[in-house]
């Protein structure tokens, strides 16, 4: 009897002490949006949608959550449930039908385990979502559907991939983890799945990210001279994505925005694709240059520009050595994003080198998105730290 008892206590006080750890920054969920959205409703406790707690979810609900992590039992609109407290309509990310797309998660604590990703179409935009059939399962970018958590793990960068042919003004994408914690007890290895997080976030269909337009890069070419060869996602020159960029390539990025593994020439550096050397722009040595940055998706953040010049107009560019920096021409290395409108086109002057002149030169505009929630130098957590979205434009200019 006193070994019965024992037990259950030790049970009950392992399963209080696993409250809420995680959540789905990438895109940003609905109890997040603060973080994001100052005139998103905050929820401090953003990293606890796990159903009411182990106790409530399996003790009085036999394992039922809310859709979106509320308590099952809540009234509807659950607080995260669509026109609940956190879930205001507000469509947070744009994507393409078909596409890969980045997720990001923070786990504060750890519990192991794994989680996969659904998605619900919104029939009625003013009311909850119906019930636990409108999310269909989604796989990951390779293919599988749990991403399994292994130790230690806190930011985690992976992709998922959207159904092919499917389209919504208002979609609801989910992130549901299923946590694992291991205990002897009673001569045996009992697996305890004592928790439940679901992030839910609304999306649309999309289109991208940004793109320098003026003076034309290489990838936008074509929307300016239709000899040269198009390329219809030229808003998306990010180093193939986070994921590829960081967790494969500790934030290595081709030198025009390409992954950093493809092969040379990469498609948008010299000799590439669309790097057929046409010069877009003639600019005088030591001048002060119009360029214009068009940002489909504004992830806050920062850009900057630099030089290279082409010593062999037959050979991609020889490396990231070769771009020099440049400065605006209020003599700032960089321009920083300070307003949170969806889009953004950013006309800025770039001062060009005094003296210098080149036959074939290779103007890049290079920016670094500031909008994901990640670890910071000093071990706390902030939004703009840690890991971050990067794109990259390269144009074919003279300097004489």
């Amino acid at each position: 009897m006193y070994l019965r008892q024992l037990s259950l206590l030790v049970f009950c006080l392992l399963v209080a002490k696993i409250s809420g750890h995680g959540m789905m920054l990438e895109p940003p969920n609905r109890s997040s949006l603060w973080r994001f959205d100052p005139s998103a409703p905050p929820n401090y406790n953003d990293n606890e949608n796990f159903c009411g707690g182990a106790d409530v979810q399996w003790h009085q609900y036999d394992g039922k959550c809310g859709l979106c992590g509320d308590e099952f039992g809540k009234p509807h609109p659950q607080a995260n449930e669509n026109t609940g407290t956190y879930g205001q309509g507000k469509v947070v990310r744009e994507y393409t039908s078909g596409s890969v797309i980045d997720v990001q998660v923070l786990l504060t604590t750890n519990h192991l385990g794994f989680f996969n990703f659904s998605l619900c179409v919104l029939q009625n935009p003013d009311a909850p979502e119906p019930d636990e059939s409108c999310f269909q399962t989604l796989t990951l970018g390779n293919g599988e559907i749990n991403y399994n958590v292994v130790s230690g793990e806190k930011s985690i960068d992976t992709q998922v991939k959207l159904p092919d042919g499917l389209t919504c003004n208002r979609c609801v994408l989910r992130w549901h983890y299923r946590t694992e914690i291991y205990r002897t007890m009673t001569a045996k290895m009992v697996v305890l799945s004592v928790t439940l997080f679901v992030f839910c976030l609304l999306v649309e269909k999309i289109s991208g990210h940004g793109m320098m337009l003026e003076p034309p890069n290489r990838s936008s070419l074509w929307r300016f001279d239709p000899t040269a060869p198009p390329n219809y996602d030229d808003n998306q020159n990010f180093c193939g994505g986070v994921a590829v960029q960081w967790n494969r390539f500790n934030g290595l990025c081709g030198v025009c925005g390409d992954p950093y593994d493809a092969a040379h020439p990469q498609d948008n550096e010299n000799t590439g694709t669309y790097g057929q050397g046409k010069i877009v722009r003639q600019y005088s040595s030591g001048s002060d240059v119009d360029v214009q940055i068009k940002l489909t998706a504004n992830h806050m953040g920062y850009f900057n520009f630099s030089l290279c010049v082409l010593q062999d107009p037959n050979a991609p560019e020889s490396g990231e050595d070769c771009f020099q920096p440049l400065t605006l021409s209020n003599g700032e290395p960089r321009y920083d994003i300070q307003v949170t409108d969806k889009t953004l086109t950013a006309d800025l002057q770039v001062k060009l080198p005094d003296g210098l002149t080149c036959d074939r030169c290779v103007l890049r505009w290079h920016y670094n998105a500031g909008n994901t929630w990640g670890e910071c130098d000093d071990g706390s957590y902030a939004e703009g730290c840690g890991p971050q979205e990067t794109f990259r434009s390269c144009a074919d200019v003279a300097i004489v």
